[in-house]
């Protein structure tokens, strides 16, 4: 199970089993989606901390390894979930959920695609899944 710390140095911090932190970063890139990295270090270990890769798959709107958007912590899920609005209705948007694995990476568990806007207001966990495949 993943535990949250608020900490009062400028981003969140998740505890992960096996002594893992996850510290947050976010900053905004846009009116309606907010960009977060997060990185991956080991507690009183001497090596450095890295920048936390996302697995990625052909197709997938958002390609960049590094950066989720609008993304938080679902403890019901012990999971990361973020979701993009590609207009401020959100009638064109993507859902996606990653899992913290056991050495406290993430792994893509979810994600769902409504690339083709209407113009009407669509939640982004209301779009078609596209992975894993059905």
């Amino acid at each position: 199970m993943v535990g949250m710390m608020h900490t009062r140095n400028g981003y969140n911090s998740y505890d992960t089993a096996c002594g893992i932190e996850v510290p947050e970063f976010s900053c905004t890139v846009g009116m309606h989606n907010l960009a977060t990295l997060y990185i991956h270090r080991t507690r009183n270990a001497p090596q450095s901390a890295k920048l936390t890769s996302l697995n990625r798959f052909r197709g997938q709107s958002n390609t960049n390894r590094y950066i989720l958007f609008n993304s938080f912590l679902d403890h019901n899920r012990n999971s990361l979930t973020s979701f993009t609005a590609d207009q401020g209705f959100s009638d064109c948007s993507s859902f996606e959920i990653h899992r913290f694995t056991s050495n406290g990476y993430l792994k893509l568990a979810e994600y769902r695609s409504r690339r083709e806007c209407d113009g009407m207001f669509h939640e982004p966990t209301d779009c078609p899944l596209i992975y894993p495949v059905t």
